[in-house]
């Protein structure tokens, strides 16, 4: 790895870089790549961590079958493979929470329901990682929700 970053390359390939490291030379390796991306060095890194791949990717491509079912930031993949969210709130010292295709109008409502009452608010998002395995499966049997058939994952932007 130190030999690759050496001189500043404009491409470094990065194969699994973080297989077997502790945390916290995780962490300082993650540090790393951020600054030779933001350093203008493209990388490109293969992982089956799919939260690493969510911290440190612009841009991610999901390989299955042997070719490119998905392809684009995390958010907007996670988001194609699931519009909704999970809310989380206490009321009353209860805890509560609902799964909703609109969170912002959720909370919204909660707060004019019930105003001051409502606490610990906290609106969840699918991650890459929570959505991955139904992306994948509804891909390999083509049956991709008409809802988002127009939007069928990694077409358009290869």
């Amino acid at each position: 790895m130190a030999v690759g970053i050496v001189g500043r390359p404009e491409l470094l390939f990065l194969d699994e870089p973080t297989a077997g490291l502790a945390p916290e030379a995780r962490n300082e390796f993650h540090g790393l790549v951020r600054g030779l991306a933001d350093e203008n060095t493209t990388v490109l890194m293969t992982t089956h961590d799919l939260a690493e791949a969510e911290r440190l990717a612009h841009r991610i491509l999901i390989l299955a079958g042997g070719r490119i079912v998905a392809d684009g930031p995390a958010e907007e993949l996670s988001r194609r493979a699931s519009a909704g969210a999970t809310v989380r709130w206490t009321r009353d010292g209860r805890r509560f929470e609902e799964s909703t295709a609109e969170p912002t109008r959720f909370v919204r409502r909660l707060f004019e329901e019930h105003g001051e009452a409502i606490g610990g608010v906290e609106v969840r998002r699918a991650s890459l990682e929570d959505t991955y395995p139904t992306m994948v499966r509804e891909l390999e049997t083509g049956s991709v929700p008409e809802e988002r058939a127009a939007h069928r994952f990694g077409e358009g932007s290869r």
